[in-house]
């Protein structure tokens, strides 16, 4: 089922919420019941977001998806952390199996990180990344009079004449420095939204934040991590590089080399068109 209101949505928070758990076998119903809807909620957020950034020009698909974060988005919020706190507050939870470990210790954290002011932070936080999605997902370029995404112009990244692809690396360039200071500016309200959305919930940082969500591994871990892959793995992928651009014969590497092919002449496209891709996969 697709939902598509407020309206629709309403009366089945009020339900989840009001249902009675009277038996571990009621609660198991009750948990099942309350991932389906947040799951076709989900499928109908990513909907309307993938939409408004496939075609940045449709006022109908923008104005759909900014009602759900308007009008739904915040309810959800509320209503999953009122469900987290039915969850853990049943007396039969102690029951569950193995098997919903994570997703209790993922909602018991969810409920401690619960905070009313981020509410329309997050709403916000949203509304930013559609706006950065919006702008870059506007930018063409014109190339031998054709317009072009740029998506379609990183094809001729792969050419294996470099006057091409030096021309349609610095188009790409230029045109999104036309919306440099656009996009600077949309990064750092994100940023200070989500600085205040981690000083909400007692942290320093928005990286804290997040990684307190996280529990296979640390922050710690990942930058030694990185570390690693400084120290060991960036030598040999430089020496590959090396290697790579004798082969393909350049002294001078620039970035618009990198997707350079290594031999022209053979075919690098499993697909030429859609239609051909799902026949080969049949």
């Amino acid at each position: 089922m697709k939902l598509t209101n407020r309206s629709e949505v309403q009366p089945q928070f009020d339900a989840m919420l009001a249902q009675e758990i009277n038996s571990y076998e009621d609660l198991v119903t009750w948990v099942k019941s309350s991932d389906t809807l947040d799951a076709q909620i989900g499928q109908d957020y990513a909907r309307r977001y993938i939409r408004q950034t496939t075609n940045t020009a449709d006022e109908a698909v923008k104005q759909s998806y900014m009602d759900f974060l308007q009008n739904i988005y915040p309810e959800w919020i509320k209503v999953s952390d009122l469900m987290g706190r039915k969850l853990i507050a049943s007396e039969y939870v102690s029951q569950l199996p193995d098997e919903y470990h994570n997703l209790i210790r993922s909602v018991r954290h969810g409920v401690e990180m619960f905070r009313e002011a981020n509410i329309p932070l997050i709403s916000q936080e949203k509304e930013i990344e559609s706006k950065f999605a919006e702008i870059t997902g506007a930018m063409t370029v014109m190339y031998k009079g054709e317009e072009l995404t740029m998506k379609q112009a990183e094809q001729y990244l792969k050419s294996d004449d470099r006057d091409i692809r030096k021309q349609i690396f610095e188009l790409m360039e230029s045109r999104r420095k036309q919306n440099a200071d656009q996009l600077n500016e949309v990064m750092s309200d994100l940023i200070s939204i989500r600085t205040q959305i981690a000083h909400n919930c007692g942290f320093k940082s928005y990286t804290d934040y997040k990684f307190s969500f996280r529990y296979d591994y640390t922050k710690a871990q990942i930058n030694e991590f990185h570390e690693s892959i400084r120290t060991a793995v960036s030598p040999i992928v430089k020496s590959l590089f090396d290697k790579r651009n004798t082969v393909i014969k350049l002294d001078d590497v620039k970035p618009y080399d990198f997707d350079a092919p290594l031999m022209p002449n053979l075919q690098s496209e499993l697909f030429s068109t859609t239609q051909e891709m799902i026949d080969k996969l049949k």
